[in-house]
């Protein structure tokens, strides 16, 4: 990178008082310190440019900023480019290659509800002399209110404006819109951050979207869509009248108001919305999408997910009866980025991205071959960056690396929040230039707006900028359009498609789209263009892929000449030497030439997307001669290690599920360990879809005894129907009762068909279903069995018979005080599917003689189900049990039962109790404020620890992740600690909400929403689990405030106790292992450097966890196996030499520090083999008073190869295993010092250096 060529002198500042907020790094999200008060002052937009660092060979050149107006007190610079009002939230380009920009200074607090009334405009900017800057701008609307993006289509413009999507469009040319029309309403802005943004027009003809955590339920047409949150979607445009239910205004052209009455004047130019889709969820907050050049989908997160995929739509996932995609994480290594200035301000995910947005791929040829359809590009506005993810093919999938910025800036206010590629080639960025950058949480002592985001007047509202990265070399040559299509003849937009900048393609390809361009020569030289075989230096055509998403467009309007050119382009391009085009034609060919794509061997392509799109069409159930179950079956073993491709298989094996089934019970049995999991969801969504006695007639076909057969009939009695019996032919009882129960077959698989077969009117089941069920409890109740045989045998006991009264005595005689929890937490999960009248009662009667942890999971048993729930309130009202036997968790979800009557039943057994606890969080606060002075008793702190926090926290080596980790929190002080204990609900994002569910089977689940498609929800509980509900399931859905964190902890421990408890939290011992898990980038298990950055030898150590070397503690990160990344390596990145480590890292630790322990010392590239004494490493201190201090490790002093057996005079020899080396080395620190963080720099030598753990040493042995 070329580094900014700003220095200190150029920076001023200003003391605004203590009005910024100091989110420190911890455990607990939203952790303050002292707010800051100095503050530094904007820079124009032409000194600000060089404080960005850039990829050598590029430099920046601002092509619009903001007006003068916003500059009175100061010399301008430079009145050129100077025309933008507000902050520039989103942009795009049209098809003349103008910009058109988002301006907003409601945004965000001040969204208008009320249409057509904000402060905020959409504006077109121009470069009419093409001297790379903007000269020419005109508001093309106002009255909008927080307009978060913008796409043009049909020569207006579709814009989400606040809560509704609408469409603007000027008619008479003046540049100013004339109607506007009402699109998609319903959207939720409880929180204007996590609204819709990033519209574009998709490879596929449909406009995209994403949507972030605001939980919303859009309309079109006047019909209610599914309700989404957090993820991708789109929707489905074209021409069409206005009406009622998508009203179209007119807006005065001398006032700019709109008309309060709609008309139809407009209607030739007015559009409508024929279909929405929610595509799928990803894990939290989303801002950013973008299209690879092949069409495929990427995004970023917010927070701690950067780099998404989308390989499948929820839709395949939906049509299996009973399944549920997974919500999509991250394909990135890491969440870090890199910035390059020292202090930055976060609140949450420290040194990595929290505030992420955009994810455009850089699909041009301006820049070098590296980046082409390579880069994903995601914005870190609170790192002042933009970073640079690599994507690689993963299977069917991606994963990423973030290898470098392409813009990083040492401005506090510089904030880049989209980088898109323009038309002319470039990446261009908007820079929201706004020194408060977060939206939330609330900081103490401010107030939360209407927004969501907390309320500050030093939030900007004036400045904006728009800069592009140029190469140097074109710079000076590089207009900022390089077409004008809109007027442009068909022909000429054919032509188009052959551009190198997929802006111009894709825009080429909409207007024939949307011009219905269906003529002979035009759809004769779409279909020539997938004819020609030539690819670049990429092996992509980009050409041929657009013509056929073009002509799948054209076909779409109903022309029959459009659909027969589409299908001989298709055939044509079955066989086209580049992937991506037999890619597109597979997912665009018409359904019937399905079988002709498998006769042309793409099931089997050596590209696996091509597969994956193959088994997506076949999903799609409308080729039902395209592939037999023996024919999926034979897929298998080639695609059985790639999830995306097994998704994707089981999706097309649902179409014909018997067969498939039938088919892979006859496979080699060595393959059924990594299908089972597919044949159980077949068979669950056989039972779904109700089948007939002829389908459970071919199932019985199977081998009794193959090793899927057990699966098979389980997955059926998963999904039963409640309400279905279905009478079997003799034929078919016969074989039930002499093949599947005959002597030789297992007492797992009688029991297994047993369970379902009470639905098949079978005759003579009944004394069966009783000795199976003797025989399977005469298992569980084997005090020297496995464990695993007897809870196997448990469960498929209760399954069989959940009525039995037998079941009644089994827990009497296996809930002894001898059995061990874990086996007793187990068996008392398979009890929730019991139905036994008085088991209840059994339970509780048995809880008296077990112990704490089978107590309290009866208690979460009992709670989850509403009759056995009230069979629990009538036991507390007996006084059986007590309100102090539930854990708070417990309580929180009594008092927020989804059914009304035993809600109120249960706060009215709190208040006469004296259970209930304080609505008023503050002033609870303020009362037990005077805790945090008292000197508490660390050992009773850790047992308070144990019992109230450890079953969602961990601290050291105690506890569960479930919720944040609170190792760390021994660096903030205990008041902080007091308020996010007693009041965890105070600022909750969207996400971490409580939601209630009810079955209609009666089961009852609280938890956090994990993900959601059109047919289910995934729910994580108290305890960590995530459970499916099909939306079908669902009785009730509701959702609290409330953090799944309960309030009430100061009803469950006394003042003492919590300050004993406090103590151990802010407790420093003299030894503090730090955690390297979040800036740790090598897995030892996969290998330690090598030649030219590829991985070399091993390092297996024989332990992990807590070590002692030389009495000093550190924690060595368990590798698992190839899964996590548990070594720093540091490596410097040049063009001749690109890296995917990173060249520094940080780790934060506050206090006074008098030493820095370290376990590494070696490297790779290092002495011996290299003699030369040059720095390997920096560990860079940084204090409080902004100081710094550096320590070298030097090759052949410090630092030596990882191999074993060499040795130098400056560290010591720590760990030996399998031929490698680990050594010890000590830094010193300035004891008098606060320290902040501490840094690992490369050094300027060829090394990759490596450490493996770090701990401090507190000054004055801590406290």
């Amino acid at each position: 990178m070329d580094p900014p060529s700003l220095d200190d002198q150029t920076f001023s500042a200003t003391d605004v008082g203590a009005k910024i907020p100091n989110y420190t790094p911890g455990a607990q999200w939203g952790t303050q310190a002292e707010p800051f008060s100095l503050m530094q002052d904007p820079l124009q937009a032409e000194v600000s440019i060089n404080a960005y660092a850039k990829p050598q060979g590029m430099t920046l050149s601002v092509w619009a900023k903001e007006s003068n107006e916003n500059w009175p007190n100061r010399e301008i610079v430079n009145e050129r480019a100077a025309g933008l009002d507000g902050k520039p939230i989103a942009m795009t380009w049209d098809e003349n290659g103008r910009l058109w920009i988002c301006e907003t200074v409601d945004y965000p607090n001040e969204l208008n509800e009320k249409p057509a009334v904000g402060r905020d405009r959409i504006k077109i900017c121009e470069d009419t002399d093409s001297d790379g800057q903007a000269d020419k701008f005109t508001v093309f609307a106002d009255d909008l209110s927080i307009p978060s993006t913008l796409v043009c289509y049909r020569g207006g413009v579709i814009v989400q404006d606040g809560q509704t999507t609408i469409y603007l469009k000027d008619i008479n040319g003046d540049g100013k819109a004339d109607f506007r029309q009402s699109l998609i309403t319903g959207w939720a802005m409880g929180d204007t951050h996590g609204g819709v943004s990033n519209f574009q027009y998709g490879p596929d003809n449909w406009i995209w979207g994403m949507q972030g955590y605001n939980n919303s339920q859009p309309i079109i047409n006047g019909e209610p869509q599914q309700r989404f949150r957090q993820g991708f979607w789109r929707f489905k445009v074209r021409a069409g009248a206005s009406d009622q239910t998508a009203p179209a205004f007119a807006i005065d052209a001398a006032s700019n108001a709109v008309a309060e009455i709609a008309t139809d004047e407009f209607d030739e130019h007015t559009i409508r919305v024929d279909a929405l889709e929610f595509v799928r969820g990803t894990n939290n907050n989303t801002w950013g999408l973008g299209f690879s050049e092949e069409g495929y989908v990427f995004g970023s997160t917010a927070n701690g997910c950067p780099s998404v995929h989308m390989p499948i739509p929820n839709r395949y996932y939906d049509q299996v009866a009973g399944w549920s995609p997974e919500t999509l994480g991250p394909i990135s290594e890491s969440f870090k980025f890199n910035p390059i200035d020292d202090e930055i301000r976060q609140v949450d995910y420290h040194g990595g991205y929290t505030a992420a947005c955009g994810s455009a791929i850089y699909t041009a040829r301006n820049y070098p071959q590296t980046w082409w359809n390579r880069i994903q590009m995601v914005c870190g506005p609170t790192g002042h960056l933009v970073g640079s993810f690599v994507l690689e093919k993963d299977g069917a999938g991606y994963r990423s690396r973030n290898a470098f910025n392409t813009v990083a800036s040492i401005d506090d206010w510089s904030a880049p929040i989209m980088s898109e590629v323009g038309p002319d080639g470039n990446v261009w960025v908007l820079d929201w230039y706004n020194y408060i950058v977060q939206h939330n949480p609330t900081p103490n002592g401010f107030q939360t707006g209407k927004g969501a985001a907390y309320e500050s007047d030093l939030r900007d509202k004036r400045f904006a900028r728009v800069y592009r990265l140029l190469n140097k070399e074109s710079a000076a040559l590089s207009p900022s359009r390089t077409m004008q299509l809109a007027e442009a003849s068909n022909e000429a937009l054919v032509e188009a498609l052959k551009s190198d900048n997929f802006f111009w393609r894709r825009a080429a390809q909409r207007l024939l789209v949307e011009r219905e361009a269906t003529d002979e020569p035009v759809l004769n030289a779409l279909a020539a263009l997938v004819k020609q075989s030539e690819v670049d230096e990429i092996g992509l055509n980009p050409a041929a892929m657009h013509a056929i998403w073009a002509l799948a467009g054209l076909s779409e309007s109903g022309s029959s000449a459009a659909a027969e050119t589409l299908a001989a382009a298709c055939q044509s391009g079955f066989a086209h030497i580049s992937s991506p085009v037999r890619n597109a034609a597979v997912g665009f060919c018409h359904e019937d030439q399905l079988p002709q794509a498998i006769e042309a061997g793409l099931q089997n392509d050596v590209d696996p997307k091509v597969r994956l799109t193959l088994l997506l069409r076949v999903a799609e159930g409308n080729a039902k001669n395209a592939i037999d179950g023996d024919g999926l079956a034979a897929l298998l073993p080639s695609i059985q290690t790639d999830g995306v491709l097994l998704d994707a298989w089981t999706s097309a094996a649902s179409t014909d599920p018997t067969s498939a089934i039938v088919a892979m019970t006859k496979m080699d049995p060595a393959m059924t360990d990594a299908i089972s999991q597919r044949v159980s969801v077949l068979a669950e969504h056989i039972a779904r879809g109700r089948p007939t006695a002829e389908e459970i007639g071919r199932l019985l076909q199977i081998d009794p005894n193959s090793p899927l057969a057990v699966t098979v009939w389980e997955g059926l009695a998963n999904g039963w129907p409640r309400d279905l019996t279905i009478s079997l032919p003799e034929d078919s009882q016969k074989l039930i009762r002499d093949r599947f129960l005959a002597e030789n077959t297992s007492v797992e698989s009688k029991a297994a068909i047993l369970a379902v077969a009470d639905q098949w009117t079978v005759e003579n089941l009944n004394e069966i279903v009783g000795e199976i069920q003797d025989e399977l409890l005469t298992t569980a109740m084997d005090a020297d069995a496995e464990a695993e045989t007897r809870l196997n045998a448990w469960e498929q006991s209760i399954r069989l018979a959940p009525n039995s009264s037998k079941i009644l005595d089994a827990v009497e005689e296996f809930f002894t005080p001898q059995l061990p929890p874990e086996t007793g937490v187990e068996a008392l999960r398979s009890l929730q599917a019991a139905r036994v009248d008085g088991l209840s009662e059994t339970l509780l009667e048995s809880r008296t003689s077990l112990g704490p942890k089978l107590g309290s999971q009866i208690l979460t048993l009992l709670l989850s189900r509403t009759e056995s729930t009230e069979d629990l309130l009538d036991a507390i009202a007996e006084g059986q049990v007590q309100f102090n036997d539930l854990q708070l968790d417990q309580r929180q979800a009594l008092l927020n039962h989804p059914t009304a009557a035993i809600a109120a039943r249960a706060e009215t057994l709190m208040e006469s109790r004296g259970a209930m606890v304080t609505s008023n969080r503050q002033t609870l606060v303020d009362q037990w404020m005077p805790v945090t002075k008292q000197e508490g008793d660390v050992t009773n702190g850790i047992a308070m620890f144990k019992k109230h926090c450890a079953a969602c926290h961990i601290h050291g080596e105690t506890g569960n992740e479930i919720g944040p980790n609170l190792t760390g929190m021994s660096v903030h002080p205990k008041e902080e600690i007091l308020i996010n204990v007693l009041d965890p609900s105070r600022s909750v994002e969207n996400n971490f909400r409580t939601y209630q569910i009810l079955t209609v089977d009666g089961n009852v689940l609280s938890g956090m929403l994990a993900g959601e498609s059109a047919n289910s929800l995934r729910i994580i509980d108290t305890q960590g689990k995530e459970k499916l509900v099909l939306r079908e399931d669902i009785e009730q859905l509701s959702s609290s405030p409330k953090s799944l964190m309960p309030e009430g902890f100061e009803s469950s421990m006394s003042k003492a106790e919590m300050a004993d408890l406090l103590s151990f939290l802010a407790k420093r011992d003299e030894h503090a292992p730090l955690s390297i898990s979040s800036v740790a980038t090598i897995n030892s298990n996969k290998g330690l450097p090598g030649f030219r950055g590829r991985s070399g030898d091993k390092l297996e150590l024989d332990s992990y966890g807590r070590v002692e070397v030389e009495s000093i503690p550190f924690e060595l990160i368990d590798p698992q196996g190839d899964r996590i990344a548990n070594i720093i390596g540091l490596q410097s990145s040049s063009p001749r030499r690109p890296s995917t480590l990173p060249e520094s890292v940080n780790i934060d630790c506050s206090g006074k520090v008098q030493a820095i322990h370290l376990l590494g010392g070696v490297a790779w590239a290092a002495y011996p083999r290299f003699k030369d004494e040059t720095t390997s490493m920096i560990v860079r201190l940084h204090y409080s008073d902004s100081t710094t201090s550096d320590f070298e490790l030097v090759n052949g002093k410090h630092i030596v190869t990882y191999q074993a057996g060499e040795d130098v005079p400056e560290s010591t020899l720590a760990i030996e295993a399998n031929g490698k080396q680990v050594r010890y080395l000590k830094v010193p620190a300035d004891a008098d010092k606060e320290l902040t963080k501490i840094e690992f720099l490369k050094g300027g030598d060829f090394s990759i250096p490596l450490v493996f753990a770090v701990t401090v040493e507190f000054a004055g042995g801590g406290h």
